[in-house]
């Protein structure tokens, strides 16, 4: 099942698929380019997973891409181990597999390769070896699941919350807390933390950029809103992803495990409670920690989605729980194939959103209306290469200029010969400036280096209009817009400009982290 599904996904990528590259995925393919230990904001997995696929197959869509299928096939094993190893049951296991496969959040997540595609993998490789090392007692399993750890936090450094579940689950479980009288849980976390030393070294030789950047996300640093805003928010947008139906079951499964000392819990052995146990304390930790973050910033929507590796599973645990007996089943028959429906439609939907933008044209919608997905922030980048890349052939020696990262990054690989592109948007004052990003790390793309003084730029997208980017060049003239049409529907468009004698440019405020 799992390997024609991904048979399936590679040919709608490589021959079917029209969604182009989004900005953050250009921009992790732009980072593979020149590896390195870690980047300004993320750490390096993601560029060496994207870098190892294009050395085999070119820097083209579908390698970005295919990481992301292999990573997920990888992680839906995963999913089919632990529930098999915690339940003994090839039906529940293989359920469960199937059950994920309808989650919105991870329908979409298939589309795009993410920093989220390597954690999820080694979150899920940590969780395994945890259970391995807690239900089978192998010590040996304490230091792989250390190594997995180390591995999730060169993926992403919410990797380390992980270990917060795993303290809840030994404190909560009376057969295991026997292990917090032994260091194979300390040695497992200090092996994980071993994942930090060379990102760390990075940071220290480049004035602690990620510390700025990720404690301003998450709060450390600043705040964002107010928590009775942010909270409600979070828990609202957590179901709508992973669907309202089965976020019911899953809390219902959280409640069977709490109350599992009370009468309703007879009947379930304890061995089964246990699992189902391990599975509520592993996802709720992290969830946990992303409440108490809501309470000072707005989060994004993915940040706990780490947690429904487990969650999910708790989901289909208590659905099994109610096939045991035709009269458990018969409330619940409904909404479980409403859930899979609904599920199925989307999977189908959010692929081919392109069909729906001719009757959006007839009834005069804006694109976003019929786009839930924000796939259409991907329409026409291809296009806009193109029209960047004539601009080029008629002004040789021009280096490429836009205002954010990503369309820099989205410039750099669409553009022909895919060249090293410029982001002007930090250099920019007052609310046109944008945070800083990889481009202010790498020397060789400073807008202070010497080297461009002189040379002419096509700049993609508005000026901005304090005319920081005009006054840099003796002369800017406009050369086209660019249009991006589907189905009758115009997505978005943007202008093209050459500019003449590049003047230098020094930045007259300090950009944001």
């Amino acid at each position: 099942m799992l390997l024609l599904g991904f048979v399936l996904h590679l040919i709608f990528l490589r021959w079917n698929c029209p969604i182009d590259l989004f900005g953050d995925e250009a921009h992790y393919w732009d980072w593979s380019r020149q590896l390195d230990v870690a980047y300004y904001s993320k750490p390096p997995m993601i560029a060496w997973v994207i870098r190892a696929s294009c050395a085999l197959f070119g820097d083209v869509m579908w390698a970005v891409r295919l990481p992301a299928g292999v990573l997920g096939i990888g992680t839906s094993v995963c999913v089919y181990w632990l529930m098999r190893k915690l339940f003994g049951s090839d039906r529940l296991a293989l359920g469960t597999v199937a059950l994920t496969h309808t989650v919105p959040m991870y329908i979409v997540g298939s589309l795009a390769m993410s920093t989220d595609s390597p954690l999820f993998f080694f979150w899920a490789l940590t969780t395994c070896f945890a259970a391995l090392a807690v239900f089978s007692e192998r010590k040996w399993a304490w230091l792989a699941m250390g190594l997995a750890g180390a591995l999730g936090v060169l993926s992403k450094y919410a990797m380390p919350l992980w270990y917060v579940g795993l303290a809840l689950f030994l404190i909560t479980d009376r057969p295991s807390r026997k292990w917090l009288k032994t260091p194979w849980p300390y040695i497992g976390l200090l092996v994980s933390l071993l994942g930090f030393l060379a990102p760390i070294w990075w940071n220290y030789s480049h004035d602690w950029v990620t510390f700025k950047h990720v404690g301003k996300q998450t709060g450390v640093t600043s705040t964002e809103g107010a928590w009775y805003a942010n909270l409600p928010l979070m828990l609202v947008t957590q179901a709508g992803i992973v669907g309202p139906i089965l976020a019911v079951f899953i809390v219902s499964g959280a409640r069977r495990v709490i109350r599992a000392h009370q009468s309703e819990a007879q009947g379930i052995p304890s061995v089964e409670l246990r699992g189902a146990r391990f599975l509520l304390c592993i996802g709720a930790g992290h969830f946990l920690c992303c409440m108490v973050a809501a309470l000072r910033v707005e989060l994004e929507a993915n940040w706990p989605a780490p947690a429904f590796f487990t969650l999910v599973p708790l989901g289909a645990w208590w659905i099994s729980t109610r096939l045991r007996s035709r009269e458990t089943w018969k409330p619940v028959r409904g909404f479980f194939w409403a859930h899979v429906i609904v599920g199925f439609i989307l999977l189908c939907a959010i692929h081919q959103t392109h069909l729906t933008y001719p009757l959006a044209a007839r009834w005069h919608l804006k694109p976003r209306q019929v786009d839930l997905a924000q796939i259409i922030k991907s329409r026409g980048n291809a296009e806009y290469g193109q029209a960047v890349s004539r601009a080029l052939r008629e002004h040789p020696g021009a280096f490429v200029l836009a205002r954010s990262y990503q369309e820099a990054s989205l410039l750099a690989f669409y553009v022909d010969g895919q060249p090293k592109t410029y982001n002007v948007g930090s250099y920019l004052i007052g609310r046109e400036r944008t945070r800083h990003s990889q481009f202010d790390v790498w020397k060789d793309r400073d807008l202070e280096n010497p080297e461009l003084i002189g040379r002419d730029a096509i700049i993609f997208g508005k000026l901005d209009p304090d005319g920081v980017t005009e006054r840099a060049f003796e002369r800017v003239e406009r050369i086209e817009d660019v249009t991006i049409v589907r189905g009758g529907l115009e997505l978005h468009r943007r202008p093209i400009y050459h500019a003449r004698g590049f003047k230098g440019l020094k930045r007259i405020e300090a950009g944001s982290y």
